[in-house]
């Protein structure tokens, strides 16, 4: 039952990574980010990191409903990984305009920051 789950697993992956992309890419530059530039580069990274890191939880889910928790926790350990940077420095993901504001989402040691700013400043990298 666990090697079935796997290579649906790696199956809906291998299917939704190409998705997640263009998805991301169409986001960044439906906010305004010229493609090519490092702010592009750096949405493009950070939307698709959050659909990835999305799709794990739902996928840890479902292997706890099946009695995977040892496969809970392995995804728990992996997440904590992804998401640690040294001495909790937050990492910027992505942003986006409303209105007359610039919106920075950053991560922080797993948790989302939001920082405000004027809609023509660049969102910090940290």
């Amino acid at each position: 039952m666990r090697i079935g789950a796997a290579l649906v697993f790696v199956g809906l992956l291998g299917g939704c990574a190409s998705h997640w992309m263009k998805t991301a890419q169409s986001e960044c530059a439906a906010q305004g980010f010229a493609a090519g530039t490092p702010e592009y580069t750096w949405c493009v990274e950070g939307a698709f990191n959050a659909k990835r890191a999305s799709f794990r939880r739902s996928m840890a889910i479902v292997g706890a409903g099946m009695g995977g928790a040892a496969q809970n926790l392995r995804q728990q350990r992996l997440d904590a990984q992804s998401n640690y940077h040294p001495m909790g420095a937050r990492v910027f993901r992505y942003s986006y305009i409303s209105g007359t504001n610039r919106i920075c989402v950053y991560a922080r040691l797993g948790s989302q920051e939001v920082e405000t700013i004027d809609a023509a400043a660049i969102c910090p990298l940290t």
